[in-house]
């Protein structure tokens, strides 16, 4: 094997090499991602389903999308008593009230990654003890993102027919500068994805060589974009996630005043319970649409299959109530498809910064516990602000 061969072996080597821990990092990336919006949005469906059970003791209805009621079957485990969590589930749990998982934890079942959570509910007199558990399926969450996992392949099958080509020119004697490419592949691996100098004219492989590069380096920005798109975005909306619009907001947290609106549609489980899942998701665009065209800019997040966030700067309560007070008129009047016509009331959750936080995190938490009380008080058309003590004042008209 000639010399210029094995050298170009050794470089497309490399090249895979790095792209092969590019996709690594992408994928742990994307599975904490992924994980940490699972695990706020289990904590999110526990708080909704214990304050469920607060306003209606020893009844089980209304329990959020995927929470469950479970009670202790003496010393067998437990039983799903209501809820969409399956049964199956329950043989992963642990056998002691006390030790059921408080905090998100992962658990391993025959064939899914589960994350679960679980809260204790207090003893009620003649009943069996019971708990809510909540479930999000990792494995149905990461299997989105599997054109993602195409495209980094796709781009290692690139990389080795580009390899071959390479070899060929270096066969025929020409020679690529070594300290020249090696530095821009170092550099390429380490995220500097600045292009490379064009060759002169009298260099013609060199050239080639400088243009391959530098499609492989566009190529490679081009899906780490797409790959941030996917993750940093809700998929049926389009529009920033919760990850998303925790990490903008952060930087906006210095003001004096400011304030987060989560605007929730009342009867989105209705909607999805009496319609077709298309249907269901117009009627999720419709009503991001209307937001931003009510709002402007910057658009709203999404943060589930029925709520969207706003943060909104230099405001106070006044303002803030104003505003939630235009989205739920605004919002009364019905989405139509066709020969349907839907109701989309709309609900909004109020939390003031610095009032009720500082923290993006601790105020959206803030702002959706006071959505849940708007949702659990109103029939439509309301809006709650200032958590107390315990979870929100009401403040409606």
């Amino acid at each position: 094997m000639s010399f210029g061969r094995r050298l170009a072996l050794a470089l497309i080597g490399l090249i895979l090499l790095i792209q092969a821990g590019a996709g690594v990092s992408i994928y742990i990336a994307t599975r904490a991602a992924v994980t940490k919006e699972g695990k706020a949005q289990l904590a999110s469906t526990i708080d909704e389903a214990v304050h469920q059970w607060q306003l209606h003791p020893g009844s089980a209805a209304g329990l959020p999308r995927g929470a469950g009621l479970i009670v202790a079957d003496g010393d067998h485990g437990w039983t799903v008593v209501a809820g969409d969590v399956g049964s199956a589930v329950t043989a992963y749990l642990p056998a002691s009230f006390a030790e059921l998982p408080r905090k998100a934890r992962t658990i391993h079942t025959e064939n899914d990654e589960l994350l679960v959570q679980a809260a204790l509910l207090q003893d009620v007199a003649g009943r069996p003890r019971a708990a809510i558990v909540a479930t999000r399926d990792l494995t149905t969450e990461l299997s989105r993102y599997r054109i993602v996992w195409s495209v980094l392949i796709g781009g290692l099958v690139a990389t080795l027919l580009a390899g071959v080509v390479v070899i060929r020119l270096i066969d025929r004697g020409i020679a690529r500068p070594i300290a020249q490419l090696v530095a821009q592949i170092t550099r390429i691996g380490q995220g500097d994805y600045q292009l490379p100098a064009t060759a002169p004219a009298s260099d013609p492989t060199g050239r080639q060589l400088g243009l391959a590069l530098t499609n492989m380096t566009q190529a490679i920005v081009a899906r780490e974009y797409r790959i941030r798109e996917m993750v940093m975005h809700e998929p049926v909306t389009h529009l920033p996630n919760r990850a998303a619009f925790l990490q903008e907001i952060a930087p906006q947290l210095g003001g004096e005043r400011a304030a987060i609106l989560v605007i929730g549609l009342v009867n989105a489980q209705e909607i999805a319970n009496t319609v077709n899942r298309d249907v269901a998701d117009r009627v999720l665009r419709n009503a991001a649409v209307r937001l931003g065209r009510l709002l402007g800019e910057p658009p709203p997040a999404c943060l589930s299959d029925r709520t969207f966030a706003m943060f909104l700067t230099n405001i106070g309560e006044l303002r803030a109530r104003t505003i939630a007070s235009r989205i739920v008129t605004h919002f009364e009047v019905p989405y139509t498809d066709g020969k349907l016509t839907i109701d989309t009331a709309a609900a909004v959750g109020i939390a003031l910064l610095p009032v009720h936080g500082d923290e993006p995190a601790l105020l959206l938490r803030h702002a959706e516990v006071a959505l849940q009380v708007g949702y659990a008080t109103n029939t439509a058309g309301r809006f709650t602000t200032k958590p107390s003590t315990l979870i929100a004042r009401i403040a409606c008209r």
